[in-house]
């Protein structure tokens, strides 16, 4: 990532990095012009010191949603002020070469009013130093796009999108409320999402399958809502997973109807959907997939591995989970 265009862009805001050292501050701050970009950063590891200052629950995981919001409101008056327009939270999980913890964790990134969290899950077995190096990639690339719907597949390991509204309570109080990305009920404009001649803009809804990595799925719950892959697979001793045709060569959307003609009657089976993203029209293709095999009660997930790779992908990632296919 070019450290000057972000300092010669509108950004400027507060950096608060915790759990996988301090990438994104050591980034703007070791090349000039960090001025124009830095109002203060803050890496705030103890326990203590975070319920006192940020008000977080002590039971509250440090690697939440609910961590990124408390630090995100704090700073809100500094936003409000016109002081600052961005503030950028990060909250992870580092592994370091042990096959038994993904590093994974939140970041969250408020641009003026517009609110994403961004679940991160690096799949790599790798040191801290490298874990931090793809950290340090992944949200430089995120701060960049100020939250702005990317366009093209930048493997940014991103497998959960939160946007999130904010509401002030007749006694002041603030109530975030997150949705998912293909939430209703946030009146995102599907249509221009996956329409290239629109031009992007705040209402668009975000597309997983650019900031996703390449060798990652996404986990779809009936209700249509994405989750990590270890909250669908970790304590199960075997699954059933059946793997639908590859997406048509000329990228037909007719594929989502004609999926609900082949799926088992079998509920228990989680339904893989393999897509092609060197297909015009796959966004379309993939969302009206998963939103019919999603309302029809299924699990289902989501991906550019074809399927004898997915098996070596939860082989790999879940070596105690039993899985069987069907075709």
């Amino acid at each position: 990532m070019d450290i000057q265009a972000i300092h010669n862009s509108p950004i400027f805001g507060v950096y608060i990095e915790t759990g996988a050292s301090v990438p994104i501050a050591n980034a703007l701050l070791n090349e000039a012009g960090a001025s124009k970009t830095v109002y203060l950063t803050e890496s705030p590891y103890n326990q203590e010191y975070v319920v006192a200052k940020y008000g977080l629950d002590p039971n509250t995981r440090s690697v939440s949603t609910d961590f990124v919001l408390k630090v995100l409101d704090y700073y809100q008056p500094l936003l409000d002020s016109k002081r600052i327009n961005t503030i950028y939270v990060s909250t992870f999980q580092v592994s370091n070469k042990d096959a038994s913890m993904v590093t994974h964790g939140w970041i969250g990134l408020q641009y003026y009013d517009t609110i994403v969290l961004y679940h991160i899950s690096v799949r790599k077995w790798q040191t801290r130093q490298q874990h931090i190096a793809d950290i340090a990639h992944i949200g430089l690339k995120l701060l960049f796009s100020t939250n702005v719907p990317l366009r093209g597949i930048s493997n940014l390991c991103v497998d959960i999108i939160l946007s999130v509204t904010k509401d002030v309570d007749v006694n002041g109080y603030v109530n975030y409320t997150l949705h998912n990305i293909y939430d209703d009920s946030s009146n995102h404009d599907l249509h221009n999402t996956y329409d290239d001649s629109s031009n992007y803009n705040l209402h668009d809804t975000y597309n997983i399958y650019n900031y996703m990595g390449v060798n990652d799925i996404i986990c779809w719950t009936p209700n249509f809502e994405m989750v990590r892959a270890e909250d669908m697979f970790r304590g199960r001793s075997g699954i059933k997973i059946y793997d639908t045709y590859a997406t048509p060569s000329d990228g037909s959307i007719a594929r989502g109807n004609a999926v609900l003609g082949v799926l088992p009657e079998d509920r228990s089976y989680i339904i893989y959907l393999q897509f092609q993203p060197n297909i015009v029209d796959y966004r379309k293709i993939i969302e009206v997939d998963i939103r019919n095999v999603c309302s029809l009660g299924y699990y289902c997930i989501s991906g550019m591995l074809p399927v004898n790779h997915l098996y070596l992908y939860s082989n790999s990632q879940f070596p105690d989970l039993t899985v069987t296919y069907d075709t």
